[in-house]
């Protein structure tokens, strides 16, 4: 099965470091040994549905130079660039982790959500489905939802935007999204 992914954006950076005492200072110093980057949110997706044997086509809008060749992924899934603008990077999840004991130090991130959606329909007029990843990030807009196939669409949506999603085949949310969504809409 042919599955095109669109999403937003988000890089897992897990940096491996090495604790080393600083005799100076009454903390600990880290030393970087690797740096692994993985596709998050969507990415994860995309993957299952790759070990799945599907063939899985994977579209941005954020440019991934410098990232593109480091993003660990199934062999068979393709990420696709579409029009990237060249100052807007992915979002960036950074976790320092001991190498030794394969625990998180600390997690700071790295947001950019100017992105607007810019694909059209030759990105998916071949698949058996399409999957959206919407976290509200600024690459999945209302613009874009309108131009998507009415059937096998697939829906990962924070509240803010359920409403475009009518009409869909299949809407994911966890429970607190949609406890948000229900007090959003009694309000209005």
């Amino acid at each position: 099965m042919k599955i095109t992914v669109i999403w937003d954006l988000i890089l897992d950076k897990d940096i491996y470091t090495k604790k080393k005492h600083n005799k100076e200072w009454a903390f600990y110093c880290w030393n970087e040994e690797t740096q692994l980057y993985y596709a998050g949110w969507a990415g994860l997706v995309a993957d299952n549905l790759a070990t799945m044997w599907h063939d899985v086509t994977l579209l941005t809008s954020w440019n991934l130079d410098g990232f593109k060749d480091k993003i660990l992924m199934s062999q068979n899934i393709k990420l696709v660039n579409v029009e990237p603008e060249e100052n807007k990077h992915p979002c960036v999840k950074n976790r320092v982790i001991d190498a030794d004991s394969n625990n998180t130090i600390v997690r700071y991130d790295w947001d950019d959500t100017t992105i607007p959606g810019k694909f059209s329909g030759k990105y998916w007029r071949n698949a058996d489905a399409v999957v959206i990843a919407d976290y509200n990030k600024g690459t999945i807009t209302k613009e874009l939802v309108d131009r998507l196939p009415k059937e096998n669409l697939f829906v990962d949506t924070k509240p803010c935007h359920m409403d475009w999603y009518k009409w869909i085949s299949f809407l994911k949310c966890n429970k607190d999204e949609f406890e948000k969504y229900a007090k959003w809409k009694t309000l209005f």
